[in-house]
């Protein structure tokens, strides 16, 4: 009988096995994904790996065995949330691309204008001068802020 079969046989040593080896086990994952929580999860799915797939290959070094299942599933995590981020940058660049605005967009836009032009309209000549000033001071900082950053 193999080394592993003894193992898994024997629940004690399992249990022995396994809880010899969490703390490094997790100190490996946390390092791998630097999430506690992440962490947590994937040692368990090493767990239940290492007791599911164990038993189908000739395995000389368990500890081996435990931490490659370890080091592959953290490395599947990390693809698979850097696919995620590429996919949603990806996503979020074409929303800025076809983001044209409606026909609803374009006369709310429209009538917010005429509404605008018509209040400055009615506002004494002064007034419209010192809002003038305002706008073009506000203007001219916006754009030095800009070319600053």
């Amino acid at each position: 009988m193999s080394q592993y079969n003894d193992l898994v046989c024997d629940h004690d040593e399992l249990a022995e096995f396994f809880n010899t080896r969490h703390v490094q086990l997790q100190k490996y994952l946390f390092w791998q994904v630097r999430s506690y929580d992440i962490a947590e999860e994937l040692a368990q799915e090493t767990y239940l790996r290492f007791l599911k797939h164990g038993g189908e290959l000739k395995i000389l070094d368990l500890n081996a065995f435990l931490f490659t299942i370890a080091a592959n599933l953290a490395r599947d995590h990390l693809r698979s949330v850097k696919r995620k981020q590429r996919y949603s940058f990806i996503e979020l660049e074409a929303e800025l691309v076809d983001s044209k605005p409606n026909s609803e967009e374009i006369i709310t836009k429209q009538c917010l204008e005429k509404q605008l032009k018509q209040a400055i309209d009615s506002l004494p000549e002064k007034t419209k001068e010192i809002l003038a000033s305002f706008i073009y001071r506000f203007t001219l900082y916006a754009i030095l802020g800009f070319i600053k950053s």
